[in-house]
């Protein structure tokens, strides 16, 4: 049960992040997001949305488009507590 707690932990931290650079820093729309990682704003939305867990693939490319190198995001969930 832990394990499945610590992946939606995840998930939720993973989701709040990338939209609030996008939104935030960023200040543009997911179709924008989309275009510029080269991927369907539905993935976006489902990720943004905690519906989804992007790749390591997808994750990368969505940290290049938002000029952020990936080990920033995952440092920050790692130094959390």
């Amino acid at each position: 049960m832990l394990k499945n707690q610590d992946e939606e932990n995840f998930k939720k931290y993973i989701s709040t992040k990338l939209r609030n650079l996008r939104k935030i820093d960023c200040q543009i729309k997911q179709e924008e997001l989309a275009e510029l990682a080269n991927i369907s704003v539905d993935t976006v939305s489902n990720i943004e949305r905690e519906k989804a867990t992007p790749n390591l693939y997808t994750f990368v490319k969505l940290c290049n488009a938002l000029k952020v190198n990936p080990n920033y995001i995952l440092k920050d969930y790692l130094n959390r507590d």
